[in-house]
């Protein structure tokens, strides 16, 4: 199984961010160091393995795989790989999104390997969205897209942060 590191991937991530007017949060930190982003209690947790499952094509993934990345640096607790999906198939049959192979996926094991927690492929709010995009097929795909990038944009990254912060702090 082919793996990148975080910083890796947020290197192969960073070309197609470059042409987001308004990046997310955690890509603007790697450019400004100066600008804090929360590490609160739900990052003081014991060693965990992450495998975050994505491709550099995927809209959803662009916006959150640099957010993950950039978390799990604050973290010298986290050991994250990443994968592609299209590589790891039999991997990604095991967390499917309401039997669509979406991602990101990010799962969290514990140093036995042993699965603690998975998350995505996205926001809870962008997944409403999606789903209920698709209980409307007669919508335009293009307008859909557009609706997705500017709440991408909007949210720069901070439901993800607090959803995984949530996970992570059940587990403290």
């Amino acid at each position: 199984m082919e793996s990148l590191t975080a910083t890796e991937m947020a290197e192969v991530f960073w070309p197609v961010l470059q042409t987001n007017p308004d990046p997310p949060l955690a890509v603007r930190v790697m450019v400004e160091p100066e600008q804090p982003i929360s590490s609160g209690p739900a990052l003081a947790i014991t060693e965990k393995k992450i495998l975050i499952i994505t491709e550099a094509w995927c809209g959803d993934a662009s916006h959150l795989v640099p957010v993950f990345c950039k978390l799990t640096e604050l973290n010298p607790n986290f050991e994250t790989r990443l994968v592609y999906r299209d590589e790891n198939l039999a991997l990604m049959e095991q967390f499917l999104t309401n039997g669509a192979k979406s991602i990101p996926i990010i799962i969290v094991m514990d140093e036995a390997y042993n699965l603690v927690f998975s998350w995505g492929p996205r926001p809870l709010e962008m997944q409403k969205r999606v789903t209920e995009y698709k209980k409307n097929p007669d919508r335009a795909y293009d307008d859909f897209l557009n609706e997705t990038q500017v709440w991408y944009n909007k949210d720069k990254g901070k439901s993800a942060i607090i959803e995984l912060q949530n996970e992570f702090a059940e587990l403290v």
